[in-house]
């Protein structure tokens, strides 16, 4: 099925993704990005504010960057941070950059986003800076996993 290009490029959190980073880091995550509009007098720019001692952004596309590089100045801080993202390899400068002394998460696997009828085309991750480490590593995770346990078809695959 033809999926048509989405009015915005902000989209809310699937529930496999919450689930994921609640069994990773806990419940209690500050989100500095959250998918509303915007009121000045409710909400504080994440962008220029300080954020929670674990954070997770879920950014607009056209603005992954600038949430990353946020994000790392929040860990220089001591802060863990994780920015879901596309995959995006291919602009060198930008994936140094931000993978810089992060861990990065691949989903194995696409993923639907709320209010949408097929998987995203495009390959997602996490960026992933944990509160005093230096990781520069990856792995790939299938989060599905946990839905697919639970119904009897888990595949015995793990992180």
């Amino acid at each position: 099925m033809y999926q048509l290009k989405s009015k915005t490029d902000s989209v809310a959190t699937p529930t496999c993704i919450w689930d994921w980073l609640h069994d990773e880091f806990g419940l209690d995550i500050h989100d500095p990005c959250p998918l509303c509009e915007y009121d000045p007098a409710v909400h504080t720019n994440g962008l220029t504010s300080d954020w929670g001692s674990v954070n997770y952004v879920n950014p607009p596309c056209s603005k992954g960057y600038q949430w990353v590089k946020k994000a790392r100045e929040e860990w220089l801080k001591g802060k863990t941070c994780i920015v879901l993202m596309k995959t995006n390899i291919t602009n060198c400068k930008y994936f140094a950059e931000c993978s810089a002394g992060a861990e990065l998460v691949f989903i194995s696997h696409k993923v639907t986003f709320e209010g949408y009828h097929s998987p995203a085309w495009f390959p997602l991750m996490f960026v992933v800076y944990h509160a005093g480490k230096t990781m520069n590593s990856f792995r790939c995770v299938n989060l599905l996993k946990n839905f697919l346990d639970a119904v009897g078809h888990g595949q015995g695959t793990t992180d």
